[in-house]
């Protein structure tokens, strides 16, 4: 059952249809893409401003925020709510099930009765053809699993991380892992954009020193280090979160 009132924040109306599907480029577009450096600087810059209590608390007060979900897999937690959460939105759970019967007329008949009463729509674990016949029809933002450990935004938090910590040790930065699986292609990518070396592990112990080494041989479960310290994921989590809600506010309230 979709239930909510649609109050849309005060700013400019969103002039869609397009899917939110990384990162807030120059102009949003469907698909995975790496904004420039500039564009990557401009989004930490305004993840920063998230960070002040005074400048994100009640943000997005009175906006809903559809959570679309297949069956049974709604109780699961992720940054998205608290993003949500710390912004004074409504977020609302939805079990999406496909009917196939309805084929893509039902998608887009469902997509724009979200429109109406939604501001924004998150789709968690669904076919990526029936997220974009949403973000089609919706005529709002619509994000593609914004929360999820394989969203590119968990790379874009890792690396402002490290973009915060740098220091006179350089930009190198050893990865392990898989790096053409997302999101750690979108890490290496970007880390490029920033002038960031990456270093491939597979020296072992002869390995020279770098100033930062990110862990993704776990895929769910990356880890950091700056030197031989490990950076604690409180803090990593506490700036993807930052980054999420200043794509919810671009998004939403167009600034």
């Amino acid at each position: 059952m979709l239930t909510g009132v649609k109050c849309r924040a005060t700013g400019p109306e969103y002039l869609g249809p397009v899917l939110i599907d990384p990162c807030p480029c120059d102009s949003p577009v469907a698909g995975p893409s790496v904004p420039h450096a500039a564009g990557l600087r401009d989004w930490f810059r305004r993840a920063a401003l998230c960070q002040a209590p005074s400048h994100a608390a009640g943000r997005l007060r009175g906006v809903n925020v559809a959570l679309l979900h297949p069956p049974g897999a709604g109780g699961r937690k992720t940054l998205l709510h608290k993003a949500i959460d710390d912004l004074g939105a409504n977020a609302v759970s939805i079990e999406f099930a496909h009917d196939d019967q309805r084929g893509t007329r039902g998608v887009a008949a469902m997509a724009r009765v979200l429109g109406r009463l939604y501001d924004a729509v998150d789709c968690a674990n669904l076919e990526r053809a029936t997220v974009q016949s949403i973000a089609q029809e919706a005529g709002v933002p619509v994000f593609c699993d914004l929360g999820g450990e394989q969203h590119p935004v968990k790379a874009y938090g890792e690396l402002w991380t490290i973009e915060k910590a740098v220091d006179d040790a350089g930009r190198r930065i050893r990865f392990i892992g898989n790096t053409q699986a997302e999101p750690a292609r979108t890490f290496v990518a970007a880390a490029d954009r920033l002038g960031f070396g990456i270093e491939a592990d597979g020296q072992g112990a002869q390995a020279p020193a770098v100033p930062f080494t990110v862990d993704a041989s776990d895929p769910c479960r990356w880890t950091l280090r700056k030197g031989s310290t490990p950076v604690g994921e409180a803090l990593r989590l506490n700036n993807r979160t930052c980054l999420i809600q200043a794509l919810l506010l671009r998004e939403i309230l167009g600034r």
